[in-house]
């Protein structure tokens, strides 16, 4: 993958996060129409930038869930920059 498909593949994954508000990195996946692998490397390459964080979704009683329990949002400085401008 080049670096402006990386960078193209990030810029469709932040808005599809700020239009959605949050998603599963399955969900992404599929919207994006890229591998779980794709989207895992471009979600963690976003986390390392401060852009999203991750947050568990609820799953009721026992162990958390996995990887794809876990829902990505929007840093909210990001979400809020973006409404205002």
């Amino acid at each position: 993958m080049t670096t402006t498909e990386s960078y193209s593949t990030k810029q469709e994954i932040l808005a599809y996060l700020l239009k959605q508000g949050q998603a599963t990195a399955q969900q992404l996946a599929k919207a994006l129409s890229i591998s779980r692998q794709a989207t895992q490397r471009h979600l963690k390459n976003l986390q390392n930038e401060q852009l999203i964080e991750y947050q568990p979704m609820p799953v009721g009683m026992g162990r958390p869930g996995s990887d794809m329990e876990v829902v990505v949002k929007l840093k909210s400085c990001l979400t809020l920059h973006c409404s205002h401008e």
